[in-house]
C-alpha cells in the first residue's frame, strides 16, 4: 500500500507541475543573482512526457527500487545519442529517460521509456547519486533559505525566495557530505558570498557561511544565451575514424573510435565537474545541451570544432575535437567555462584533455573533472589493464583505484591497457610534460568492469563534489568484479587547484570575460600511446604485379589478390585505397594466422561517361592491425575500354516529287560511342539516280546532318517509286551501324502533288 501511495503522491505532484508550468506559459522568469541557471529547472510536461512518466511508474523494475521509499520523479528528458544496447530502438525512435530520485537510500533510478511503442526498454539503479532536483524541490530550497533566521541575520534583511537558483551542492562534516540530496544557494556581494546549504531529504539548512572572493569586474558584453544543441559530426581522416555529439548532460561525447580499421575506444565523455574551494563547501557542475543530470547545468558555446593540431615549423600533426561550455555571465563571480579537447595525432595516440577557466565563486579550490573512457583496444572485449612497479608490467586481475604516483617508465608511462590478441596502449598521464598543462595530473584511475548503468546513458550526479580522497564518484563502481579479458571502462579524475589571488600565477582563473578575456585555464589529460611491437613479429605481402585490366564504361571489374602473414603472429589486415578517382570496394579485414595466406577481392567501377582510353590507378594497401607501421602494397590500373556507336534518324522517311525533278532527305548522324570515328555511308537497293556524301568524321557525342538527293526519271508514271536504303558504318568497328529506308513517289497529277500536304493537314 505504500509503494502506491508514494506513486499516486508522485504523480499528483507532476501533474501539479504540468498545470503550474501551463499557467506560466513562456513567462521568463526573474532575473536571478549567484550561481543562478543558465534556463528554468521546469516550465512544461508535454504529453509524450506525461506518457513516459506514467509508463515507467508502472514498470515493474522500477516498482522493485521505489516500494515502501520516499521516491519523487525528478526529471522527464528526450534522450539525445546514448543508448544502452537494450534500448537500441531509440536510435531512431523517440525515447525519454525519466529519472526517480529515491531519499531513502539516496538513489537514482533511471526508466528509458520508448514513448511510441509504449516500451520501458531498461531501468536503472544508481547509488550515491541523485538528479537535478525539480521546481517544487528549488521552490522548497529558496523558502527554507528565505526563512532561516541565520540567513537573514547574515544579509541584515529577508531575502527574495526567487532571488537565486539553487543547485546540488555538498558540505563535508554536516549531513551534506554526498549521503543525502542537497542543494546550495549563493548570494552575492561585492567581494564577498553567503553559502546556504540545505538538506532537502530532511529539509532543513544545514550550513550558512561567508567566504571572500575577488571583485569582478563589470559586466559588459551582452549576456550569452544557449541556444540549440551542436550539431554532431564524423571525422575521417589520418587512418582515425570517430564520430561526436554533445549530450544532455555529460559533456561532449566522442564515439566508435578507430585507427586504420582497429578499434580503439566505444566513446569518451566528461560527466561531471567536482569543484571544491578552500572553505569546504563545492559544486557539482554538468555540462551539455539540456539542464538536468543533478548538477549545476553550464551550456554548449558555438558549434563543436575539429581543428588541426600543429607541430614544430606549424606542420600538422592531427587534430582535435573541441567543444566550449560556459554561463552567460562567464567573468563574473560565481560563472564558470569548461573546455573538452581530444586530440588524435597522425602516429596513433590520442589524448583526453579537460579544461576550466573559472572563475567560480572563490579564487582557491580545486576542479576535479570525472572524465570516462570507455576503452576497446582492438574490440571490447579481452581488454586488460597494468600498472608499472618500477621494474615490469603487472596486470590487475580484479576492479581498483589508484593514485596516480611513481615509478613511471623512462618515457613517463605509468598504465597499459591491452588486448589478449596483441594490440595495446601505454597510458601516459599529465606529470608537467605536455606543454598546456605545467603542472601534474595527480589523477585518481578507477578501472572498472563495463555495465550499462554505469554511465551508457547520461548519468547524474555522483559521489560528492567536496571529497578530498578518491570517493569522487566512480569510486562506486568498484566493487571487486574481475577485470581480466574483459570489456573495461577508465575513469581518469585529475586534481586541478584553482588559484585567483592577485597578483598570481593564476590557475584555472578567469580575471574577465568577454569582450576581451583575460584568461588563465588549466588543462588536464592522458595520452594514449599505441604500443610498437617488434616489427619481426608482423608482416604482410600482397600481390606486386597486378595486371591492368580494360573494360567498358559503366562496367565492373574485379581483381584477386594475394595477401600473406609473413610475421610470426597472428595478425588482422585491414585495407585502404589511395590515388584512385573512380569507385572502389576494398577487400574485407581478414585475420590470417602467421606464415597463412588469402585471396581478397577488390572491385573497380568505370564510369558510365569515362571516355575511350581512359586509365584511373589506385595504390592498395594492407595494414597490419598488429602493428599498423607494417603494410604491403600494389598498384592497380583500369582502363575505360572504346565503345564505337552509331546513330541515324530523318526527319521524312518517304516524299513525292514530279517526273525529272529532284527530292532531297536530311538525315542526322550521331556518334554514340566514346571514341572519336568516321562512318561510311553506303546506298543501296534504288533504281533511280541517289547521291550521298560517301563518308563523316565525328567526336564523341558529336551529331551532323547530311543530304540525300534522289532524282526522279522523267520517263517515270503516275504513282511510279523507287526505295533507297541508307546505312552509316563505324569505320573501326563495322558492327557499330545503323540505317533507314527512304521511299520516293513520281506524282503526275498536279493536284495530286500536294494531296499528301493536304492529308497532313
Amino acid at each position: 500500500m505504500s509503494r502506491i501511495v508514494t506513486w499516486r503522491l508522485v504523480i499528483v505532484v507532476g501533474m501539479l507541475l504540468v498545470l503550474q508550468a501551463l499557467a506560466v506559459g513562456l513567462r521568463l522568469d526573474p532575473p536571478v543573482r549567484g550561481k543562478s541557471a543558465a534556463m528554468p529547472l521546469a516550465k512544461t510536461a508535454t504529453a509524450a512526457q506525461q506518457l513516459a512518466q506514467s509508463l515507467a511508474l508502472d514498470d515493474a523494475r522500477v516498482a522493485q527500487h521505489t516500494m515502501g521509499s520516499r521516491t519523487e520523479v525528478f526529471s522527464i528528458r528526450q534522450m539525445q545519442g546514448q543508448h544502452t544496447p537494450a534500448d537500441h530502438a531509440c536510435e531512431t525512435a523517440v525515447c525519454y529517460q525519466v529519472e526517480i530520485y529515491n531519499f531513502d537510500h539516496n538513489a537514482t533510478i533511471t526508466a528509458i521509456v520508448d514513448v511510441e511503442t509504449a516500451v520501458v526498454h531498461d531501468v536503472f539503479s544508481l547509488q550515491n547519486s541523485q538528479p537535478g532536483i525539480n521546481r517544487r524541490l528549488a521552490d522548497l530550497a529558496r523558502e527554507l533559505a528565505s526563512t532561516d533566521p541565520r540567513v537573514i541575520e547574515e544579509l541584515g534583511y529577508r531575502p527574495d525566495s526567487t532571488d537565486v537558483a539553487p543547485v546540488i551542492a555538498d558540505r563535508p562534516g554536516t549531513s551534506c557530505d554526498g549521503t543525502h540530496l542537497c542543494a546550495g544557494l549563493v548570494y552575492l556581494e561585492p567581494e564577498r558570498v553567503l553559502w546556504v546549504i540545505i538538506n532537502l531529504t530532511l529539509e532543513e539548512v544545514v550550513h550558512v557561511e561567508w567566504t571572500e572572493t575577488a571583485a569582478a569586474p563589470p559586466q559588459t558584453s551582452p549576456p550569452f544565451v544557449a541556444q540549440n544543441c551542436p550539431q554532431p559530426g564524423s571525422v575521417e581522416r589520418d587512418g582515425w575514424s570517430l564520430s561526436y555529439h554533445t549530450t544532455n548532460w555529460d559533456g561532449l561525447r566522442v564515439h566508435d573510435i578507430s585507427y586504420n580499421g582497429m578499434p580503439v575506444a566505444n566513446n569518451i565523455k566528461l560527466a561531471q565537474w567536482n569543484i571544491r574551494y578552500a572553505a569546504g563547501s563545492g559544486f557539482r557542475d554538468i555540462t551539455g545541451c539540456s539542464g538536468g543530470g543533478g548538477g549545476f547545468h553550464i551550456f554548449p558555446y558555438g558549434e563543436t570544432k575539429v581543428r588541426d593540431l600543429l607541430g614544430e615549423n606549424d606542420n600538422v600533426i592531427g587534430f582535435e575535437v573541441v567543444q566550449d561550455f560556459r554561463m552567460s555571465n562567464w567573468g563574473s563571480n560565481c560563472a564558470y567555462r569548461y573546455e573538452q579537447h581530444i586530440r588524435f595525432y597522425n602516429d596513433g595516440r590520442f589524448r583526453v584533455v579537460s579544461a576550466a577557466y573559472g572563475r567560480g565563486c572563490q579564487q582557491i579550490g580545486v576542479y576535479r573533472p570525472l572524465v570516462r573512457i570507455d576503452i576497446a583496444v582492438d574490440g571490447s572485449a579481452n581488454n586488460n589493464f597494468a600498472t608499472w612497479d618500477g621494474a615490469e608490467w603487472q596486470s590487475h586481475e580484479t576492479e581498483f583505484w589508484q593514485l596516480q604516483d611513481g615509478p613511471y617508465t623512462d618515457e613517463g608511462y605509468k598504465w597499459l591497457v591491452y588486448n589478449d590478441s596483441g594490440p595495446a596502449f601505454y597510458i601516459e598521464p599529465g606529470q608537467g610534460q605536455f606543454e598546456d598543462s605545467p603542472h601534474p595530473d595527480d589523477a585518481y584511475i578507477y578501472v572498472v568492469k563495463h555495465h550499462s548503468n554505469e554511465g551508457d546513458f547520461d548519468l547524474p550526479a555522483m559521489g560528492s563534489c567536496c571529497n578530498t580522497d578518491h570517493q569522487q564518484g566512480p569510486h562506486t563502481f568498484v566493487n571487486g568484479e574481475s577485470i581480466a579479458s574483459e570489456n573495461l571502462v577508465i575513469w581518469y579524475v585529475p586534481q586541478m587547484p584553482k588559484y585567483g589571488v592577485a597578483p598570481g600565477p593564476y590557475a584555472c582563473w578567469t580575471v574577465s570575460g568577454e569582450p576581451n578575456p583575460e584568461t588563465y585555464p588549466c588543462f588536464a589529460g592522458p595520452m594514449f600511446v599505441p604500443v610498437q611491437p617488434d616489427t619481426g613479429d608482423y608482416g604482410v605481402a600482397l600481390t606486386s604485379d597486378v595486371a591492368p585490366q580494360t573494360a567498358a564504361p559503366g562496367s565492373t571489374v574485379s581483381y584477386s589478390l594475394a595477401i600473406t602473414n609473413t610475421g610470426s603472429l597472428s595478425d588482422t589486415f585491414t585495407f585502404s585505397a589511395s590515388g584512385h578517382a573512380w569507385d572502389v570496394v576494398l577487400p574485407a579485414a581478414v585475420t590470417l594466422a602467421a606464415e597463412a595466406s588469402d585471396t581478397v577481392q577488390l572491385t573497380v567501377t568505370v564510369p558510365a561517361d569515362a571516355l575511350a582510353g581512359a586509365t584511373d590507378s589506385l595504390l592498395l594497401t594492407a595494414a597490419s592491425a598488429g602493428n599498423p607501421a607494417v603494410s604491403a602494397s600494389t598498384t592497380i590500373t583500369t582502363t575505360a575500354a572504346a565503345v564505337y556507336g552509331v546513330e541515324l534518324s530523318a526527319a521524312n522517311l518517304a516524299q513525292v516529287g514530279t517526273p525529272g525533278s529532284s527530292v532531297t532527305y536530311t538525315l542526322t548522324i550521331s556518334n554514340s560511342g566514346n571514341i572519336s570515328d568516321t562512318f561510311a555511308l553506303v546506298l543501296s537497293d534504288s533504281q533511280w539516280l541517289t547521291t550521298a556524301p560517301d563518308s563523316l568524321s565525328l567526336e564523341v557525342g558529336a551529331a551532323a546532318a547530311v543530304v540525300v538527293s534522289v532524282t526522279i526519271p522523267t520517263t517515270a508514271t503516275n504513282g511510279q517509286s523507287d526505295t533507297v536504303t541508307v546505312t552509316v558504318t563505324s569505320l573501326a568497328a563495322p558492327a557499330a551501324t545503323a540505317a533507314v529506308t527512304l521511299q520516293t513517289t513520281a506524282v503526275v497529277d498536279y493536284h495530286l502533288l500536294y494531296l499528301p500536304l493536304i492529308m497532313q493537314e
